[in-house]
């Protein structure tokens, strides 16, 4: 191969690099001022003034609502030019009143939205669901609240995509959709939480069961020389909470099986 070929053919592939290299997205911070930044050259009359956590609380609640999806690169959030217009559009609206249920309603009819990925609720999980891993998990090893959440995450990905798989004309329009997807997952969650209180209450059931089946030398304790035997309440509950974290693995295989 010639020199200078080989010289072009180089060049084409830094060329080719550098366009895979994005350079219009930007982290919550960077987003933010470029925001800022957008709007008060529209509006140089305007002074604009924002937070990144509000901004950042505008697109949490539009994925949980199932309106609109942001990229990750290694798990964070990036948002780019189309992010840009969705977060002047609600901006705009906010300073005009508007109440963001009224905005994200009206949002996907006069500003394009991002599809949510084939693998959406694999590893996004909307608040609600995780404040409810966050309260039923704290008596478990961290290794089966790993499980919980991994099998949560996997009935959630399910249940979106049942949702989307319903009527498509009739999930087109914004409001319904909203409606029927609060509705849903509000279902969903109340599905974990019972089932969650049911496996718990059933191995508490066990735990009792194996305590009383202990000598009562074990189960009980004397306070003083002369004093009866009384139940040692401090060992049984430590009992029950060991039976159930060593124990909650095998009921979750058995749910799944």
């Amino acid at each position: 191969m010639e020199e200078t070929e080989k010289i072009e053919m180089e060049n084409e592939n830094q060329a080719s690099v550098e366009d895979d290299i994005r350079t219009d997205v930007w982290k919550i911070s960077d987003f933010t001022h470029k925001i800022i930044e957008s709007l008060s050259k529209k509006f140089p009359e305007e002074k604009v003034s924002i937070h990144y956590n509000t901004v950042d609380k505008w697109f949490k609640e539009l994925e949980e609502r199932g309106i609109h999806y942001v990229n990750r690169a290694s798990g964070e959030k990036i948002y780019d030019s189309l992010d840009l217009k969705i977060a002047e559009f609600i901006y705009l609206r906010r300073k005009q009143k508007f109440a963001k249920d009224v905005i994200y309603t009206i949002l996907p009819k006069h500003v394009e939205v991002r599809p949510f990925p084939h693998d959406y609720g694999e590893e996004v999980l909307p608040t609600s669901l995780r404040n409810i891993i966050t309260t039923i998990m704290r008596s478990v090893r961290a290794e089966i609240a790993a499980e919980v959440e991994q099998n949560l995450r996997r009935e959630y990905k399910e249940f979106i995509k049942q949702l989307l798989m319903e009527d498509k004309k009739r999930l087109e329009d914004p409001e319904y959709f909203e409606k029927q997807f609060r509705k849903r997952e509000a279902d969903f969650a109340k599905t974990v939480i019972q089932r969650q209180i049911e496996l718990q209450e059933q191995l508490e059931k066990e735990a009792l069961a194996k305590w009383n089946e202990l000598p009562l030398e074990e189960r009980t304790v004397k306070r003083h020389l002369f004093a009866k035997r009384e139940e040692d309440v401090q060992k049984k509950l430590a009992f029950i909470n060991r039976y159930i974290r060593e124990n909650m693995r095998k009921k979750l295989e058995e749910l799944r099986n």
